[in-house]
């Protein structure tokens, strides 16, 4: 499944860097909008879920569970072959399985494109997720790597903004500025926080996804980032 599957229920300028070339010039910027809310939330009402002892006492087979499988980086057709096998398994319901790509554009931030909007949008027509990853896969991103990846796949690609809800930060590097950032651009959830130090014991003790209304549930520090755990972000998600 999609990470966006998941989560669903059914201000500031973005600086003039021309990038000869590479698609997302000057004179095709606009000030940064937040993104739209079309997309709503599922609401977190499930605390317990992240406390392991509320299911110790079941086998794992009753206790909820699901798999995400995602792609990070440029968007080839050779890393779309990569999927290819995987386009022919099918659910106990007939339904194909999905992924979330977390997009970025180039090695660098003034690196050529590497990403092709072809594959883009064939995996669009599929129904997979298109995430974002920076533009030029940097870690501990600024607000201008965040949005010059949305940018480029609106304007070359022509993915709406409000598709594009996810992201997770190249080499999950991330800092406090990242999650602020995220919340400030509208984004829906991050997915940058490495579910360690818990241990699996037979799948009873991974995280779900859950807010950060009352902070963040996990080791910042153990995932090889940092943040303030007890500072409140309301409406952003984490699917660790």
């Amino acid at each position: 499944s999609s990470s966006l599957a998941i989560l669903t229920s059914a201000k500031d300028a973005v600086p003039n860097v021309d990038r000869t070339n590479q698609g997302v010039r000057a004179e095709q910027r606009r000030p940064h909008r937040r993104l739209s809310t079309t997309t709503t939330a599922a609401a977190d009402d499930y605390p317990a879920t992240r406390d392991p002892s509320a299911f110790s006492h079941l086998p794992t087979f009753q206790i909820p569970q699901f798999v995400l499988l995602t792609f990070d980086d440029a968007v080839t057709r050779y890393q779309s072959d990569l999927y290819r096998p995987f386009a022919s398994i099918l659910d106990s319901r007939g339904c194909g399985i999905k992924a979330t790509w977390y997009v970025s554009i180039s090695p660098s931030p003034l690196g050529s494109p590497l990403t092709d909007c072809g594959t883009i949008n064939g995996l669009r027509r599929g129904m997979h997720e298109i995430a974002t990853h920076t533009y030029g896969h940097v870690g501990d991103p600024s607000l201008t790597d965040i949005t010059d990846a949305l940018d480029w796949l609106e304007f070359e690609c022509g993915v709406p903004r409000e598709e594009m809800r996810g992201f997770r930060t190249p080499n999950l590097r991330f800092t406090q500025r990242t999650f602020d950032t995220l919340s400030d651009v509208g984004m829906l959830y991050d997915s940058s926080i490495g579910d360690v130090g818990s241990g699996s014991d037979d799948g009873r003790r991974h995280l779900w996804p859950y807010t950060m209304n009352d902070g963040i549930k996990q080791s910042c520090e153990a995932a090889a980032g940092s943040c303030d755990p007890t500072k409140s972000i309301p409406g952003l998600w984490e699917v660790p």
